[in-house]
């Protein structure tokens, strides 16, 4: 190297500054520079010099927003990783044998409280002042707004109670674990609440067809659950039992009203699939079946 140069990335030492950015300010002044160790002279040195003084601020937010998109990416790679791993650990903890998912039914089934909560008549009564208090909130804060609620709004608000008084004793009931990997988790963003038999084949949301899963199994369901269809059932049906009291009409149409679905005979399907079938393609002929006479 000649005396009076210096390579690339000292001048980006000595300025703070990445030497990606020296090389694309010189190579838009029609300067030729092969890699951050090509040398420049006096002159071009001044150049850059002068060119970081006048955008110093440019430079810096260069920097910045370089760095940030680094962490971001850093964070993402890290994030598909872990949700990855999670999922792998998933398929591996379900369905490798039927006595697992049993043995996972029965652990829950003896922590689930003794409540028989009554879930009839009552509780529709309860969700219909909780509604009615919160419209009329709705209201008192409309007259600060100066607008009333949308029937939009007034409906949405209606399932939203429903939903958060609903969700917590499903998830109650089943010990806030997943009745799949048998992980307990107190987070209720992790927990999903899931229809045993699809709702696409069964549009029912019976307590005895609902269940906690994490986000990870329920995302991760294979085919070859839907084998374990009865198991499941089972382990809802006796929960159910024990949290809640006989009479279900009351959460029965708030659950249905939630997951858009109906009612119909489904506790004698349900019970028949318990304690007939034992694969998801003759379950499904069944339900088919059933589906064809069922009244809403």
């Amino acid at each position: 190297m000649a005396k009076n140069q210096i390579r690339i990335f000292q001048i980006a030492k000595n300025l703070n500054i990445s030497y990606t950015d020296i090389i694309a300010f010189l190579k838009s002044r029609d300067i030729d520079v092969q890699s951050h160790m090509s040398p420049v002279d006096e002159n071009v040195h001044k150049m850059i010099i002068d060119e970081y003084e006048k955008d110093k601020e440019l430079f810096k937010r260069i920097r910045i927003d370089r760095e940030r998109k680094t962490k971001e990416e850093k964070a993402i790679k890290k994030y598909k990783l872990n949700v990855g791993k999670a999922y792998s650990e998933a398929s591996n903890q379900y369905l490798t044998s039927k006595e697992k998912l049993k043995t996972i039914q029965e652990s829950v089934n003896n922590l689930t409280p003794e409540l028989k909560l009554n879930t009839g008549d009552d509780l529709i009564t309860i969700y219909k002042l909780l509604y009615f208090r919160w419209i009329s909130q709705e209201y008192q804060y409309a007259e600060m707004r100066g607008y009333v609620p949308g029937i939009i709004q007034v409906i949405q608000g209606f399932t939203q109670i429903g939903f958060n008084h609903i969700k917590p004793l499903i998830l109650a009931r089943d010990y806030f674990t997943c009745m799949i990997c048998g992980q307990t988790i107190l987070d209720r963003k992790a927990l999903n609440i899931d229809h045993i038999i699809p709702k696409s084949k069964f549009p029912s949301s019976h307590p005895w067809n609902l269940q906690t899963l994490c986000i990870p199994c329920n995302i991760n369901k294979g085919t070859k659950i839907l084998d374990m269809i009865p198991i499941f059932l089972k382990g809802a049906k006796y929960r159910t039992s024990k949290i809640f009291s006989k009479d279900l009409s009351g959460i029965i149409k708030i659950l249905n009203n939630m997951y858009k679905t109906i009612s119909f005979n489904e506790e004698k399907i349900i019970n028949e699939i318990i304690s007939t079938y034992d694969n998801w393609d003759d379950i499904l002929e069944y339900i088919v079946k059933c589906n064809t006479t069922h009244t809403t």
